[in-house]
């Protein structure tokens, strides 16, 4: 791919001090936030998502959020939060207290995980 195509899909660098807003329990660069096309249905605002790499790891974290206020954690390559899903999952985070509920892709958690590990 050439430089100039490249940079036509490529995003801009974040400024410092420049826009941030909040996504879910996050301040986030405007120019990474994407919407997912579909509406939360107890807030009825857009969902929208915003991806992090993480330094070693090949897959990014992607946040989707709301403005319910919490927000949804998956990594880029597993299964992401739908319009079918996204209530049930608010539902959930608002009933336990949680600004962060991040998915696992169907994998068992180890019997040793505390949430904080």
């Amino acid at each position: 791919m050439s430089a100039a195509r490249f940079a036509q899909f490529s995003r801009p660098p974040h400024v410092p001090g420049g826009k941030e807003v909040a996504l879910g329990p996050f301040n986030v660069p405007v120019e990474l936030i994407s919407l997912t096309g579909f509406d939360c249905p107890r807030c009825r605002q857009t969902v929208r998502r915003a991806g992090q790499a993480m330094p070693g790891l090949v897959a990014r974290m992607m946040i989707y959020a709301c403005g319910c206020g919490p927000a949804v954690g998956v990594w880029e390559d597993e299964c992401a939060p739908t319009a079918i899903t996204w209530q049930a999952t608010i539902a959930m985070a608002l009933a336990a207290g949680v600004g962060l509920v991040i998915f696992h892709g169907g994998k068992e958690t180890p019997p040793g995980f505390s949430g904080a590990n």
